[in-house]
């Protein structure tokens, strides 16, 4: 992980992720107020000229990334819309000085995130507030809230002086260390010896709500969860 961390970062911002895939591209919206997955994307493409991003849909492309990345430099942004090779995954992400990191299919959680911050690169995202504690803009993340504001941001991102990401990069080490690392996790569920860790698996028909209850993980985070509570209030509820 630490030779990832000090990996040449030749990208400004970065995406990749599953696209296309839910039957209805407002439900995040609905739920919590930020923009999903592919309605982001949708618009993004549609910008990608002017704001001089590099969309890349084709696995060719995508499989060379990791050894290529200089050829990207002078692009504001690159979005790969195609899956790539797995074991290539976290040196994309470590080749970026900042990813995208836009809300899953049902949820606004997304583990790419995690994996981002794990290998130092600094989230953009709209949902910090779903981290406990709250990430917070411009120390180890940057934010936005509608995707009218995202152009603008992508220009700051990429007006940035390298000592100002670099501190951030190191922010964001620093969170992930101390809050989402495995080691701390096992540490912790050790000190708990008599704890239940109920683990639920996200699976497309998002069924995982259903199974939320007042005492879940899900419940206990930022402040953008509490959205959550009256929906799973509903659904326990009505639980056959």
């Amino acid at each position: 992980m630490t030779q990832l961390r000090l990996h040449p970062r030749s990208l400004s911002l970065f995406f990749s992720g599953a696209v296309g895939f839910v039957t209805d591209k407002h439900l995040v919206e609905r739920y919590y107020g930020v923009p999903s997955r592919d309605r982001s994307i949708e618009f993004l493409i549609e910008q990608s000229s002017r704001l001089n991003l590099r969309v890349i849909s084709n696995f060719q492309e995508r499989r060379s990334l990791v050894t290529k990345t200089e050829q990207y430099t002078n692009y504001s942004g690159v979005f790969c819309t195609c899956k790539g090779i797995v074991n290539q995954w976290l040196s994309e992400l470590a080749s970026a000085n900042f990813f995208l990191a836009l809300p899953g299919g049902y949820m606004l959680m997304c583990h790419n995130l995690i994996e981002a911050m794990a290998v130092g690169t600094i989230p953009v995202l709209s949902y910090e507030d779903w981290l406990a504690p709250t990430l917070v803009h411009g120390q180890n993340c940057l934010t936005y809230r509608t995707l009218e504001e995202l152009p603008a941001l992508i220009d700051t991102i990429n007006q940035m002086d390298q000592s100002a990401i670099a501190k951030m990069r190191q922010a964001v080490i620093d969170y992930y260390d101390r809050y989402l690392s495995p080691d701390n996790i096992a540490q912790f569920l050790r000190s708990y010896q008599g704890a239940q860790l109920h683990l639920f698996i996200n699976h497309e028909d998002a069924e995982t709500l259903k199974n939320v209850i007042d005492t879940s993980v899900l419940q206990q985070g930022g402040t953008l969860q509490n959205q959550l509570r009256p929906l799973t209030q509903n659904l326990t509820q009505n639980r056959v």
